[in-house]
């Protein structure tokens, strides 16, 4: 294998569980979103309430799903957008290095305020 694809799979096989975590979570995003338009179909269907109040209940479980399947998605994402944090500052340490750039001098100790 090639260096870039050596270390993609490093990567992939180092957050595993992190993986497996967001790839569930988006499956249940859009499962969330079938079940809510299903129970939306069927309390349509043959809910025993007079029809305007069955509107507003199918309405009411298709908006559910469809903020659980953001909610879902969105964590999922974010989960990637730390992947490729950590990608990114790796790979940015690793040219630090090869370049030989001085580190930079630590941040100063701030002074205590007088009387503290």
């Amino acid at each position: 294998m090639q260096p870039q694809q050596e270390r993609r799979h490093v990567e992939r096989e180092k957050y595993l569980v992190l993986r497996v975590y967001a790839r569930v979570l988006s499956v249940l995003g859009y499962g969330a979103l079938v079940v809510g338009t299903l129970f939306a179909l069927l309390v349509v269907a043959f809910a025993e309430m007079p029809v305007p109040l069955r509107i507003s209940n199918a309405f009411l479980a298709l908006m559910l799903g469809g903020v659980y399947f953001i909610i879902l998605r969105s964590t999922a994402q974010a989960i990637y957008l730390l992947f490729d944090v950590a990608r990114n500052s790796r790979t940015t340490r690793e040219l630090l290095e090869k370049s030989g750039a001085p580190a930079p001098p630590p941040s100063p100790q701030p002074r205590p305020a007088p009387g503290d």
